[in-house]
């Protein structure tokens, strides 16, 4: 099974399970299967499954002996065995849609709603983006909660706070989506401004789902027009968006980016800071070349170094960073959990062997313990016995000797009797003789057997200090050996005993002999069957040391029995050892998976530290960024503040035009009643001119006598007036007039140089002398 097909399988099952925690509205992990065949029906329809109406109707039949409702887990089970939406060719964007459209009606009516819907819709994108697999209900790891929620707070602005996030979330491992939408609009997102809260989600959403790997305004060649426009680039993994404006609405192109699409810095042109992308293969259907502009040198490396990281990992087939440092964290703590598992299980064996070793050293403590109060109870007894033996050899030893007395009087008395009836009982005496050879036989083997006894005493002396030097075990047998002791003792009792009694009777025999012989002869058969009775017993004596014997070879197997008992202990103490030892090795080998678990988390947290570098270098970047887009922005709210104070003051140029054009339109009205007013002036001065020359008109002359004009003659004569002379006239004249002299009124009879008549020009106050001065002055032409 190939990743591709892995990740497939993954993200289905993760939005199968958020329709059916949806279904689940009592929260038992459970749903009707009426409802799961119409959510099944609807979703095959929706992605255009042929056999959706098939599988669904195939879900009641495979369900029919279970009960109405039933859990996720046989449910995806039935559809993975359908293979129901499994193919390549379905659309996992319109799946993900169509999940997130029934399952969106839970996350609507929320108690903060700080988020809009859509923004729910991207956080619930990268909630599935994280989470673990084989996890259920579904939900993500401890330290990935941890790492977008920093990312959420670093984007609202705000400073991520540890000790708060331990406190609140320090017994939980895993978090479901549910709990990650309430840490947001309760605790961390709380009193936030909505437009805030919404750049974050998609600031996030942008780095984790749709892998954005830079954005910024940078200048663009058209293709078709060669002019130079500045849009806003979204760099991603696999394309190339640039937009109108960062607001992102208004897409104005895409280059869809392959591994052999290539970035090069070229010479500045019309702009500077150039780069080109382009791709070495030739096509008529689509551009294989663009040139951009950066703002400066650094934006413009930054654009190369982002676009060639993105082209090796499209060579590699390798997701960004970010998801590449989830699924590599991810890949450890599955590591992790596997190796604890094994170590679980070993220990886990190992726990059920000492408890069965526990068990088997219960039992034989058990056995051990039954048989010290078996041993116990035969010391009482063992001891019950000593007190009694020892009372009865009292006793026996008063008997003896009272036998003694009695058979030394019975002895003299039988002598006696002998010797009187020596002569008339020959025969009887030999006979009594006989009798007693026969009893002293019987003593002699009485004392052979008291000899066995005393022989068997030394024996039992001598194993009971081989005893008392080994174990408890070995006086167990002392005590029945001395048992045995005691009972030949008696035997030896009751037989002497019965041997008095005899003696007894063979007096009582005498005595009745010299009375009756016939008694005596009686009562000898009695006695001769009283001996028989006596021989009997004593070979009872002699069985009862048989058995004696044999109890004593008993002894001797239980003896061997419970030293086979011991080497038995003595092994099981050296297998608990053994376990002990393996138990020690256990430890050990756990110490060492210990440490490799601390390696490995070093190892973690040293990567997660070069990323956490990573991160600030990019948050700096981002920083940079963002105060780029502030100055630019406030560039931008500058010019537009000029714009606006440049339209303003246009605005007043335009009121002041319309002023100077009314003030133009009442000049030409007044300059039209000036004209109208002239032209009467000019009518008047005519009329007044005409008057005048009428009254100079000489009455009585065919015409009036006028002057002539002649310039250079005066009443002096002709050639008075030089052209020098009349310069000087001018110069004076126009002097006179700077200086605002008075005119004089009066004329002389001339006519100026430009023909201007003297009546017309007020005379000056000329003297000759000036005149003169101004003629010497001036240069000689």
């Amino acid at each position: 099974m190939t990743e591709k097909t892995t990740e497939r399988k993954r993200k289905v099952c993760c939005w199968l399970w958020h329709v059916f925690d949806a279904l689940d509205e009592n929260k038992n992990g459970l749903v009707d299967k009426q409802q799961l065949r119409i959510i099944t029906a609807h979703i095959g329809n929706s992605l255009g499954v042929n056999n959706s109406s098939l599988v669904a109707n195939r879900l009641a039949e495979y369900f029919k002996d279970s009960p109405d409702s039933i859990n996720f887990t046989d449910y995806y089970d039935f559809i993975s065995s359908q293979k129901f939406i499994e193919g390549d060719l379905i659309d996992m964007k319109k799946f993900e849609d169509v999940s997130w459209m029934l399952c969106s009606k839970k996350y609507k009516g929320r108690e903060l709603e700080s988020f809009h819907l859509n923004d729910v819709y991207k956080l619930w994108q990268i909630f599935n983006i994280l989470v673990e697999p084989d996890v259920f209900p579904i939900s993500i790891d401890r330290e990935e909660f941890e790492i977008l929620l920093e990312k959420m707070v670093t984007a609202m602005g705000k400073k991520w706070k540890q000790a708060q996030f331990d406190e609140l979330y320090k017994d939980k491992q895993f978090l479901k989506f549910t709990e990650l939408l309430s840490a947001l609009e309760c605790d961390y997102g709380r009193l936030m401004d909505k437009m805030v809260l919404q750049m974050a989600v998609k600031d996030v959403h942008d780095e984790c789902v749709r892998e954005v790997e830079k954005k910024g305004m940078i200048k663009k060649k058209g293709h078709m027009i060669k002019s130079w426009k500045e849009r806003w680039f979204v760099l991603m993994q696999d394309s190339i968006t640039y937009y109108t404006d960062r607001s992102e609405q208004e897409a104005k192109g895409q280059i869809v980016l392959t591994p052999l699409w290539k970035v090069e810095l070229i010479d500045d042109g019309k702009y500077k800071n150039m780069f080109r992308l382009y791709k070495d293969e030739k096509s008529t259907n689509e551009k294989t070349s663009y040139e951009f502009s950066a703002s400066d040198r650094r934006e413009r490396q930054e654009w190369v170094s982002a676009i060639n990281l993105v082209l090796k990992r499209l060579q590699v087939e390798d997701c960004s960073m970010i998801l590449q440092g989830a699924q590599e964290r991810q890949q450890e703590r599955i590591k992790i959990r596997n190796q604890q598992k094994e170590v679980e299980e070993k220990q886990r064996q190992k726990d059920e062997e000492i408890e069965l070793m526990k068990k088997r050293l219960e039992e034989k403590e058990r056995e051990a313990e039954e048989e010290a109060e078996k041993r116990k109870k035969m010391d009482e007894e063992e001891t019950a016995r000593r007190e009694k033996m020892a009372k009865d050899k009292e006793l026996l030893e008063e008997q003896m000797a009272a036998l003694l007395l009695e058979h030394e009087k019975t002895m003299n008395q039988a002598e006696a009797a002998a010797e009187m009836r020596r002569k008339r009982e020959l025969e009887e005496e030999k006979r009594r003789q006989d009798d007693l050879e026969e009893l002293k036989k019987r003593e002699e083997e009485l004392n052979d057997m008291k000899g066995a006894v005393e022989e068997a005493e030394r024996r039992a002396k001598e194993e009971a200090e081989k005893r008392h030097l080994k174990e408890l075990e070995e006086e167990e047998k002392q005590s029945i050996l001395k048992e045995e002791k005691e009972k030949q003792a008696q035997e030896l009792a009751r037989i002497q005993t019965e041997r008095a009694e005899a003696e007894k009777k063979l007096e009582q025999e005498q005595e009745l002999r010299k009375q009756k012989e016939e008694e005596e002869m009686r009562k000898t058969n009695e006695y001769l069957e009283e001996l028989k009775r006596k021989e009997e017993q004593l070979n009872e004596v002699r069985l009862g040391m048989e058995d004696a014997e044999k109890r004593a070879q008993m002894e001797e197997e239980q003896k061997l029995a419970e030293q086979r008992r011991r080497e038995e202990l003595e092994l099981l103490n050296k297998d608990l050892e053994d376990l002990l030892q393996s138990e020690k090795q256990a430890k050990r080998d756990e110490e060492i998976v210990r440490a490799v678990q601390a390696r490995l988390l070093d190892e973690e947290s040293e990567k997660r530290e070069q990323l956490e570098r990573l991160k600030e270098e990019q948050e700096k970047m981002l920083k940079e960024e963002r105060e780029r887009r502030e100055n630019l922005e406030q560039r931008s709210e500058e010019l537009e503040i000029q714009r606006l104070e440049q339209a303003r003051v246009l605005e007043e140029e335009r009121m002041k035009l319309e002023d100077l054009e009314e003030k133009r339109i009442d000049a030409d009205n007044k300059l039209k009643e000036a004209m109208v007013k002239l032209s009467a002036a000019e009518k008047n001065s005519e009329e007044k001119r005409r008057k005048r020359e009428e009254l100079n008109r000489p009455i009585g002359l065919a015409r009036p006598i006028q002057p002539r004009a002649r310039p250079l003659t005066c009443h002096r004569g002709e050639g008075v007036f030089t052209p020098k002379y009349l310069d000087a006239m001018e110069q004076l004249y126009i002097k006179q007039k700077v200086d605002d002299k008075p005119f004089n009124n009066e004329t002389n009879g001339y006519s100026t140089k430009d023909g201007i008549s003297n009546c017309d020009v007020p005379a000056l106050v000329i003297n000759n002398e000036e005149i003169n001065n101004v003629i010497s002055d001036s240069p000689e032409k």
